[in-house]
């Protein structure tokens, strides 16, 4: 409270975060017939084809994909610390740092976000059959892809954003070079954006969007049978069936191998102490981890962290076209006429829903 009195912070931060300006291309097109084949029989059919181009943000201000495979630029300077310490599951020849983010519109990387999807057409088929007077049967199919547009989803912008901390003493308080009129001295530290390459970030955790996303489409197919049991009274008996293919599914690349985890159905003591373990951090002192203070002050890491796939990441992550669905439902509704255009009807629906993903074995 003193120091707020004589005008003194103690600590702060600011955010600065680029803008966007995203956008997104469209076309599609439709043809449909219906085709009365008999006098009880007619068939409806059509065709949708759509291309959705991947978003492309006006200042080329956003991520595309992951690199798996370049080495870091922190490689070296990691091996050879890590080379003094190394833990015996990790062998030094074999400690090495690979990968990091990638820049839409840098780098030889194209400017949309992900590549469009060419091959999104959409059939869709419908019959309805007179059975007698009073019986109707009717069924359909029909393909419907996910927009993934502008309106839809968003580019991730890591590296565009950068955090200034406060330091408003530099000798333990006893002089203050900020104070509440003047709190960032030294003004605002500047986004890395694209400059770092695939050191953005490292010793946190990255997302970013999959450069090969296709449009999830669902698959719709539908049967019911309509009777007229009396004058204005029609029950309707169906079934209705949804299957979901590709949907996005988020996918963390960087967990630790499951030949180090347990399998047990119990707390496995001996595993949560082996993973966790402290062991001497390779990365200390590396300036390209300054973005990560823990990495790069902290004289250890747990022994789990330097078993992962890209241990100078503390995640890495994308959403994938690895998810599928499944729904099934059976329907009655029965429905009363009146006149004037009044009804009255009541439904009813079992159904059943399953969602998930496929194991998918990464780059």
């Amino acid at each position: 409270m003193a120091s707020f009195l004589f005008g003194l912070p103690t600590s702060g931060f600011v955010d600065v975060q680029d803008s966007i300006a995203e956008k997104s291309g469209y076309a599609g097109f439709f043809v449909h017939d219906d085709w009365k084949a008999t006098r009880k029989l007619t068939f409806n059919i059509g065709l949708r084809y759509e291309l959705e181009q991947g978003i492309t943000e006006r200042f080329n201000r956003a991520n595309r994909g992951i690199d798996f495979t370049t080495t870091n630029p922190a490689n070296a300077a990691a091996r050879a610390a890590d080379a003094q310490n190394p833990i015996p599951e990790v062998a030094p020849a074999n400690f090495n740092l690979r990968g990091g983010l990638l820049f839409a519109g840098t780098g030889g990387q194209p400017r949309g976000l992900w590549d469009p999807d060419r091959n999104n057409f959409s059939p869709r088929f419908g019959l309805a059959y007179q059975l007698n007077p009073l019986t109707v049967v009717r069924a359909g199919y029909g393909i419907f892809f996910e927009p993934l547009g502008a309106d839809r989803a968003d580019s991730t912008q890591v590296g565009f954003s950068q955090r200034t901390n406060m330091n408003p003493s530099v000798d333990n308080g006893q002089t203050f070079r900020a104070t509440l009129a003047n709190p960032y001295p030294d003004g605002f530290i500047a986004a890395q954006r694209s400059s770092a390459g695939l050191a953005t970030n490292l010793g946190l955790a990255l997302s970013s969007v999959y450069p090969q996303r296709r449009n999830a489409y669902m698959q719709r197919w539908s049967v019911n049978v309509q009777r007229q049991l009396a004058r204005n009274l029609v029950l309707e008996v169906g079934y209705l069936a949804n299957r979901g293919t590709a949907l996005g599914v988020a996918y963390d690349y960087n967990l630790t191998p499951a030949q180090y985890l347990s399998r047990s159905p119990e707390r496995d003591v001996n595993t949560v102490n082996f993973l966790s373990t402290n062991v001497v951090n390779p990365f200390r002192g590396i300036p390209a981890f300054s973005q990560s203070p823990a990495f790069l002050n902290n004289q250890f890491v747990t022994r789990a962290s330097l078993l992962r796939p890209y241990p100078h990441f503390n995640g890495l992550s994308m959403t994938i076209n690895d998810g599928f669905s499944w729904y099934h439902a059976g329907t009655v509704r029965l429905e009363r006429r009146f006149a004037r255009g009044f009804s009255v009807g009541g439904h009813w629906t079992w159904s059943r829903h399953l969602r998930c993903s496929v194991k998918w074995q990464g780059p």
